[in-house]
Parts: structure tokens; sequence; C-alpha cells
């Protein structure tokens, strides 16, 4: 079982720039993506991401907890499941971890992203959910498939636009 994610670059260049925006106090900003999904061929799920939703600026709660870059109110996280709950999307948490190269999730994402998951999955039993972390130069996506309590981690991101980026795998950058 492989999955494999897609979106627009304008949308990718949209989450890049919210993301690098400062904030007052949180030391990274938290956006949510939406998505649907649908198969092809070889038990392959392919994710459409199809929106993104920054967290608003009265959202964030200031934590004194030097090992958490942003903690956000849960208002932040019902209006997502509201969302899916409403559509039928997938809801992934999305943030940047400000360097070069591929990005590996924390021990804090990875204790919270399940909850977060779960939380999604519940609201939206039929879609997949997760966790999208960045780079600046990079992506990487954690995956709860419908039905699932284990993630997958995204064989491959393609960044449709010109030129074609894929992520996770192989990486290569079209011509």
């Amino acid at each position: 079982m492989s999955v494999r994610i897609r979106l627009l670059k304008s949308l990718y260049e949209r989450i890049l720039a919210d993301l690098q925006r400062p904030h007052p106090f949180a030391s990274e900003r938290i956006g949510f993506l939406f998505a649907r999904m649908g198969t092809a061929a070889n038990d392959t799920h392919l994710i459409f991401l199809l929106d993104y939703i920054p967290v608003p600026d009265d959202q964030y709660l200031p934590t004194t907890d030097f090992k958490i870059g942003a903690e956000i109110s849960s208002e932040a996280i019902r209006d997502t499941m509201q969302r899916a709950m409403n559509t039928g999307e997938g809801a992934f948490h999305a943030h940047l971890h400000e360097h070069l190269g591929r990005p590996r999730f924390s021990r804090v994402d990875m204790k919270d992203l399940p909850l977060l998951a779960r939380s999604f999955q519940r609201a939206s039993p039929a879609s997949a959910h997760g966790g999208f972390l960045f780079s600046k130069d990079d992506c990487m996506a954690a995956v709860w498939l419908p039905g699932h309590s284990d993630p997958v981690t995204a064989e491959k991101i393609t960044v449709i636009g010109y030129p074609l980026q894929f992520h996770g795998g192989e990486r290569y950058v079209g011509r």
C-alpha cells in the first residue's frame, strides 16, 4: 500500500509563504490543509490537496515549554473538524521546520499528530488525515488512511506546475 500526494504549485507557494511569516510570540506558524482522496492501481492511495487555512493569530496560545514551537486553541482544531465533517474532506496539520533538506517530525509532533488524526478521523471517517511538514525546500507527510490507526509516510509528493517538483522517495526536479 502506498500513498502519493498531489498539490498545485500555487498552493505549495501559498503554504510556504504563510508558514514563514513571523508570529508575535509563537516560534512557528500552523495551518490546516484540506484534501480529497482517490485510488490508483496497485493499492495506491492518491491524496489531492485542495486548500490551506492558516490558524488566525488570536487562536495561538502562549506557551512556556521551549520544546513546543506553537500551541493553538481548541477553537482552531474544532473549526478544522467542523469543515472536515461538513465537506467530507481530509484534514492535515501543517507546519514548517526552518532548515534546508528533508524535514523530520519531532518527538512532540509524533506524540501530538496521532491525537489530531484520530479527532479528524471521527469527524470525517472516509477521508485520509494527518500531518504535513515542510522545510524551506522539501516536505513530507504522515497519513492516516480511513480505518487505520497507524500512519503511512507519503511515498511521493508531487507539486504540479513548472517545473514539476517531487518530494519523498527519490527526489527529482523536472526540467
